[in-house]
């Protein structure tokens, strides 16, 4: 069953740019990572700091895979520096509608 996850990012003031412009460098590889069926980022029109990342998966499995892969590179330790809190994840079972 396909999952979908959410993630929220609140970076510090005047970071924003900088987080995205790494999102769009790695955002390219994540797409061909194994179990990845889609994946965005958005920026709030009311928050600039504030930032939506939508991602469909094979599995939860798959996607902890991932996380590990940017533990390991250091992609997550350079994203966590711009980031003024915790990113907030979700994992939501997709529902046909």
């Amino acid at each position: 069953m396909t999952v979908k996850v959410i993630v929220e990012f609140n970076c510090k003031n005047g970071k924003t740019d900088e987080f995205i412009k790494i999102c769009k460098t790695t955002m390219p590889e994540t797409r061909l990572y194994d179990g990845c069926k889609r994946l965005d980022i958005s920026v709030d029109q009311d928050d600039v700091n504030h930032l939506i990342m939508t991602e469909e998966w094979v599995s939860k499995k798959h996607h902890k895979s991932y996380m590990e892969f940017r533990k390991r590179d250091g992609t997550s330790d350079t994203l966590r520096k711009l980031q003024s809190s915790e990113p907030k994840l979700y994992y939501l079972h997709l529902i046909e509608a």
